[in-house]
């Protein structure tokens, strides 16, 4: 019985290893404790390259932040960061200046959200994930990137020095 189905498991790990795809994006905020207002993007556009097929569909299934800081904002308290998804190059936007979904921004390019918890403190690190996304999403012809803006929820004054955000994608081929 096992040699009739091995033939088809194996077809099946493979699809999942060969289509599984992790892009992670990064970007450095400046060293400066100006604070950040709901809905401020924190850093520049991030690049997540590779997270599928050119062209194709895929399935973004978890999501995770890393902080390279030491502990949360104690002044007007970090809550959520929201991760604003496009398929190609938005407007240009700049650390601390007011995120806005701009007409020219709207369709085709912008194909939603992901809302990250409250970071955990971890130490030297903050950290939160996302399991179970479940998003699907188009990639744009000829592409296997998607682009996207860090955005504050709530107000925050960040520490002086300079912070790594590093945000990670994991998606399937579908």
């Amino acid at each position: 019985m096992f040699d009739r189905i091995l033939p088809y498991l194996t077809a099946i790990w493979l699809r999942l290893t060969q289509g599984s795809y992790s892009a992670t994006a990064i970007v450095q905020r400046a060293a400066n404790t100006t604070q950040y207002t709901a809905l401020d993007v924190v850093g520049a556009l991030l690049s997540f390259n590779r997270i599928g097929p050119v062209g194709g569909k895929i399935l973004i299934t978890s999501a995770e932040i890393e902080l390279d800081i030491a502990s949360v904002p104690i002044t007007n308290t970090m809550t959520t960061l929201v991760l604003h998804l496009y398929t190609g190059q938005p407007g240009l936007l700049v650390d601390n200046g007011a995120w806005d979904l701009t007409a020219g921004d709207r369709n085709p390019l912008y194909c939603g959200n992901i809302t990250f918890l409250a970071p955990t403190d971890l130490g030297s690190t903050l950290y939160s994930q996302l399991d179970s996304i479940n998003m699907q999403r188009a990639l744009a012809e000829n592409s296997d990137t998607l682009y996207g803006y860090l955005v504050t929820t709530t107000g925050y004054t960040p520490a002086a020095n300079s912070e790594s955000y590093k945000v990670t994608l994991h998606s399937l081929a579908v």
